[in-house]
């Protein structure tokens, strides 16, 4: 017990040796040491003070060795404190960390503490367990101090079990362990004194060191100082060479500056003339499609219509005749009517004032009022129009430019398939933020050139199936709207085997009522 408040002393010459030099980790071994002394002492909120600081140090160098020892330290404390429960808790990180770094020495150290707070508790059950365990490698490192300790928890946990035989050997074996440590006296005294020495030598060449620092700083700044006094002449001159020369640059700044803006401003323009003049021409392409569009296909329809009124005017056909013809002419009526649904959508879509009513929706609304719509139209060629889109699938775009999108979807699928063939529409989730809405046939699919004109203006339609007519912007249509709603549409195909035309959109919000589709 005497050797305590010297070893305290000690240890605090030696922590403002270590603070001085900025040793962290000789530090942190002192605070530990310390902390060791109080709890030998049994003081033990001073011993907590010293370890708290010493962890704090271990855990900010990422030691591995010092975190896992002074975690045992502090169950060992708390157990003192008769706070069990808080002392298991450190000596779990303590082995947790002496196993997976294999610090074999902390290991049982921390073993050894999980022994003592057990016999504290009267559960010798399990301080048998850990002890065994502990002594196991105390005795593989050969340390007398931590097999003396493991030797006197096995005989308080042996003497609890009622094996008193068995404690008695223990109790003969600490002893034992014991009177060698104490052989070891004087040699420990002769220990303590050579590194009394040899820590009073060290203070004694560190207040050398220290006074040679000194001179030497104070010969440096007079040396510091007569440069200082150069250069500030030096500076002086050139400061004033500097501000000359500053505003003539200044000056040179600005008018290249000025001429920069403009060269900028030419740029602009010209790139805004360039835009203007693209998108001009892209119209100047669009405008002569809409034309013949508009004077031949559109036109072809209203001729027949015209030519039946005129052939029931002038009773050149039966009642029987004009029934038979109806239904082709009502077909393409039901065609032109259907494109020009999409192509007034998609020139009012085209104005500044258009507004993209995007809502949250369920996309089954609107495709199984498509997939509906044109049954019967599938169902006269022999195809089989299936809709496989789930229930509970939410988008946020346009709903009628979806909705115009995947009716030119549907109708092109049909007009390129045969009987027996099947069109799917179907949905799946592309990431968080997509869907992927797909129409997939199994008709004739296109060729490599076909794909590669598909979504330009300069593409031609070619004829059904069954020879149905079109206009070949139905594509274009379905990109431009698309792309308005933040989406991107693409196609693959295989002539012979069929197409899928696929588009993405975002997903929506699922507190939206249904749509209602009309």
């Amino acid at each position: 017990m005497e050797l305590y408040p010297k070893a305290f002393e000690y240890y605090k010459k030696a922590l403002k040796l270590f603070q001085s030099s900025k040793d962290l980790n000789g530090v942190g071994t002192v605070y530990e040491n310390i902390g060791e002394v109080m709890i030998a002492q049994k003081n033990y909120d001073s011993a907590i003070d010293y370890l708290s600081k010493s962890i704090d140090i271990a855990i900010k160098q990422d030691d591995k060795d010092g975190m896992s020892s002074v975690y045992t330290d502090f169950g060992l404390c708390y157990a003192r404190k008769n706070q069990n429960r808080l002392a298991l808790s450190y000596l779990n990180k303590s082995l947790q960390i002496a196993s997976e770094y294999k610090i074999v020495y902390n290991e049982a150290y921390a073993l050894i503490g999980f022994a003592t707070v057990y016999n504290l508790q009267k559960d010798y059950k399990n301080a048998y367990k850990y002890v065994i365990e502990g002594q196991k490698l105390a005795v593989k490192l050969g340390n007398l101090s931590i097999r003396s300790n493991a030797a006197l928890q096995l005989n308080r946990a042996l003497a609890g079990l009622g094996k008193y035989e068995e404690a008695y050997k223990l109790l003969r074996q600490y002893n034992d362990l014991n009177d060698s440590l104490n052989n070891n006296e004087s040699i420990q005294k002769l220990t303590t004194y050579n590194l009394e020495l040899d820590f009073a030598t060290k203070q004694q060449l560190f207040a050398q060191q220290q006074k040679e620092k000194d001179l030497l700083y104070q010969q440096k700044i007079k040396q510091q100082r007569l440069i200082n006094a150069i250069f500030l002449t030096i500076i002086l001159g050139m400061v004033a060479i500097s501000v000359v020369y500053y505003r003539q640059k200044r000056k040179q700044q600005k008018i290249n500056l000025m001429l920069e803006e403009k060269n900028k401003e030419v740029l602009l323009q010209k790139t805004s003339i360039d835009d203007q003049a693209q998108k001009l021409n892209g119209l100047n392409i669009l405008k002569d499609r809409l034309i013949s569009v508009l004077a031949h296909d559109l036109r072809a329809p209203l001729s027949t219509l015209i030519g039946l009124f005129n052939l029931l005017q002038d009773d050149t056909i039966s009642h029987e005749q004009m029934l038979q013809m109806i239904p082709g002419v009502l077909k393409k009526l039901e065609y032109t009517s259907d494109f020009l649904d999409t192509l007034l959508f998609w020139i009012n879509s085209q104005m500044e004032n258009f507004e993209n009513s995007t809502k949250s929706f369920f996309i089954k609304d609107v495709v199984a009022y498509e997939t509906e719509s044109y049954h019967e139209q599938a169902a006269l060629k022999g195809i089989n129009l299936v809709d496989t889109v789930p229930d509970n699938i939410v988008i946020a775009a346009d709903p009628n430019s979806i909705r115009i999108v995947i009716r030119n979807l549907i109708t092109n699928a049909i007009k390129f398939s045969n009987e027996n063939d099947t069109i799917e529409v179907s949905a799946r989730r592309q990431d968080d933020q997509n869907y992927v809405i797909s129409v997939k046939d199994t008709g004739t699919g296109m060729s490599e050139d076909q794909l590669h004109k598909l979504f330009k203006s300069k593409v031609n339609s070619k004829a059904g199936t069954n020879n149905e007519s079109g206009t070949g912007m139905g594509m274009l249509f379905c990109k431009d709207l698309v792309e308005k709603c933040s989406g991107k549409i693409w196609v693959t195909s295989k002539q012979g085997q069929g197409t899928e035309f696929s588009f993405t959109v975002p997903a929506g919000t699922i507190n939206e009522s249904r749509l209602e589709v009309a």
